[in-house]
């Protein structure tokens, strides 16, 4: 009888140390998943954002070739201004 009352006391050493122990790794692993979705919720509403931005891409492609064009107009006149101002001084009788 001696060895059934053994055998029932370490029983009931391993299940209240056990259980807690069981207890507290569920409790942990509950946290780290709860962490997890949430900051997958936060990446997603993120990225989601990103997304939105980046739809406007196409318009600045079409804003920087018209300031490619304005680049280019600005070169012509400044050619243009340069020749005005060489004639000019010319005609002032400067060097040119």
């Amino acid at each position: 009888m001696e060895g059934a009352y053994l055998i029932w006391g370490i029983g009931l050493v391993i299940a209240y140390l056990a259980v807690p122990l069981l207890l507290w790794l569920l409790l942990r692993i509950w946290r780290a998943a709860w962490k997890i979705e949430y900051y997958a919720r936060v990446t997603r509403q993120s990225t989601q954002k990103i997304v939105q931005h980046l739809e406007n891409i196409p318009a600045l492609n079409t804003t920087e070739a018209g300031l490619q064009g304005a680049n280019a107009l600005g070169k012509d006149v400044a050619a243009g201004v340069e020749a005005l101002t060489a004639l000019l001084a010319r005609r002032a009788g400067g060097k040119p």
